[in-house]
């Protein structure tokens, strides 16, 4: 295939998005691996370096090129030139990151919140890699990290959503069970209007075992060798938070929300039809 090439991760995040960028960076010769950015890095300090950072997420390395803030909004509006623009901003910025590399993996949960169709059509047939991790286990680790949902998610009843579910806003667990879903019902309507390849599913636990990361990167047409995991990165533990434990009151929760996801939603995704939440572990 001749010109560049555009790979894109598709994931509710807390999934190993770093772990993986780390591998890619490490083992793929010719990828220019993006771990969720624009990310911002400043060497000042405390006050003065937060001052900087808002400064910059709001003019430079905005909350838009993330997808977040007017995406947001506009996704859930339907707002088609808005995400054109902002979809044209970020392919921009994609091509000044990428350079001469001749691929450019996108490792990020960023992509799938409101830019992936403009982005999709300027990227021409992009792959798309379905970054999964236990929903049991993701939902866990969002609730641990006591992050503020709606900066990353549309609402969940939103009707531009691949699955409305009005009823989830009511406790972070569903929130967090919404968005698992949410995300790759999305990636595989990509695949549909796109006529895309099937994507390439990692599950976070593949992450860890060369032999499967091997095959996962010569599937994506990377001529990665020599693959050797590393530590698994940007952890709650690592961050001082609590460690990811999957309790019998989660896979309960799991299971209630579950029964409100119709069959014929659930079942598209093929790689959970077998799936007991009494499973799930601290993946």
């Amino acid at each position: 295939m001749s010109g560049p090439r555009y790979i894109f991760t598709v994931t509710p995040g807390r999934s190993g998005q770093a772990t993986l960028s780390d591998l890619v960076s490490r083992c793929c010769p010719g990828v220019a691996a993006a771990f969720e950015e624009p990310q911002i890095r400043t060497a000042l300090p405390g006050v003065a370096g937060d001052l900087v950072r808002r400064f910059r997420r709001r003019f430079v390395e905005t909350h838009e090129l993330l997808g977040r803030g007017r995406v947001l909004r506009g996704f859930a509006a339907g707002d088609e030139t808005l995400l054109e623009r902002y979809g044209r901003a970020r392919f921009d910025w994609i091509e000044g990151y990428r350079g001469a590399a001749p691929v450019y993996f996108d490792i990020s949960k960023y992509f799938i919140r409101g830019l992936h169709r403009p982005l999709t059509r300027l990227a021409g047939r992009p792959q798309l890699v379905f970054l999964v991790r236990d929903p049991v286990a993701n939902m866990r680790s969002f609730v641990n990290r006591r992050k503020n949902f709606f900066l990353d998610n549309n609402a969940p009843a939103d009707a531009a959503n691949a699955w409305p579910d009005p009823e989830a806003a009511g406790r972070p667990e569903e929130l967090y069970f919404w968005s698992w879903l949410e995300v790759y019902l999305r990636g595989l309507l990509l695949v549909e209007e796109f006529g895309l390849p099937p994507p390439r599913i990692i599950w976070n636990t593949d992450l860890a075992e060369p032999a499967a990361m091997t095959e996962h990167f010569r599937g994506l047409g990377l001529d990665c060798d020599g693959v050797a995991a590393g530590p698994a990165l940007n952890t709650n533990e690592s961050r001082g938070l609590a460690q990811t434990r999957v309790t019998p009151a989660d896979t309960a929760a799991f299971a209630r929300w579950r029964s409100r996801v119709p069959d014929a939603v659930w079942n598209r995704l093929t790689f959970m039809r077998d799936y007991d939440p009494r499973d799930a572990r601290a993946s």
